[in-house]
C-alpha cells in the first residue's frame, strides 16, 4: 500500500469518526443507531457545557427513493427533549440541535425508555411517532395501509384484509355493508333482517 493509499484509508475507515467536538456522523447508520447515537452525544454535550451539537443526518440520497430517514427520527428525538433544531442553510445534510446553554455538568432528562430505544417508524410513509398507539392510528388512518387495528396486522391489499375480515374469528363482519358488528348475535340478526338471501346460504 502506497502512502497516498494509506492516507486515505486513514481518513475513511471509520466514517461515522467524529470530526470535531460538537460534530456527530450518522450518515450511514441505521434508525435506531442514530437515535442511539443522537441521544449519547446530548448526555455528553450538556455535561460539557456544550451550546449546541450538529448532526451530520444526510439528504437521504443513498436511502431507499432518496427520502431521508435519519433527519426525520433526529428531530423527533429532539422534539422530545424540547429542543429546538434548524438546518445548515449552506448543507441540507447537517442538523444544528441548539442545547439552550444548559449548565456545566448537568445532562437533561431523557425522553422515556420506551420512546428512546424503541422508534416506532412507519417505513411505508417514512414517519416516526413517539408511541406504539400513535404508530397504529396513523396505519389506522391513512390510506397507505390495509391494517387491521384488532389483530395488529397489515395486509398486502384491502381485498386481503377484506378477507381477513370475513373468515377469522375475531372478527363478525358483513361483507355486503362492510359493518363490523360486537358479536356473532349482532351479526347474525343483522344478516336475517337486512340480507336473509346471504344467511340463507351461509354467507356473510
Amino acid at each position: 500500500m502506497g502512502f497516498l493509499d494509506s492516507l486515505i484509508y486513514g481518513l475513511s475507515y471509520d466514517s461515522n469518526f467524529d470530526n470535531e467536538l460538537g460534530e456527530i456522523d450518522l450518515h450511514g447508520l441505521s434508525v435506531q443507531e442514530a437515535i442511539a447515537r443522537a441521544d449519547d452525544a446530548i448526555q455528553e454535550a450538556r455535561i460539557r457545557g456544550d451550546s449546541e451539537l450538529h448532526f451530520i443526518v444526510g439528504r437521504g440520497l443513498h436511502s431507499r427513493g432518496g427520502v431521508a430517514k435519519i433527519k426525520p427520527a433526529i428531530e423527533d428525538l429532539m422534539q422530545q427533549y424540547r429542543l429546538a433544531t434548524e438546518l445548515d442553510p449552506y448543507n441540507p445534510g447537517l442538523l444544528i440541535v441548539r442545547l439552550r446553554g444548559g449548565r456545566k455538568g448537568s445532562a437533561p432528562a431523557r425522553p422515556s425508555p420506551q420512546r428512546l430505544t424503541t422508534p416506532f417508524y412507519c417505513q411505508t410513509c417514512n414517519k416516526t411517532f413517539v408511541t406504539a398507539g400513535a404508530l397504529a392510528s396513523h396505519k389506522t388512518d391513512s390510506p397507505m395501509h390495509c391494517y387491521c387495528t384488532h389483530c395488529d396486522r397489515e395486509f398486502a391489499s384491502w381485498q386481503a384484509r377484506t378477507a381477513h375480515y370475513r373468515d377469522h374469528a375475531a372478527h363478525h363482519y358483513c361483507d355486503a355493508c362492510t359493518r363490523h358488528f360486537v358479536d356473532g348475535d349482532a351479526l347474525d340478526m343483522h344478516l336475517a333482517d337486512v340480507h336473509p338471501y346471504l344467511r340463507a346460504r351461509g354467507k356473510r
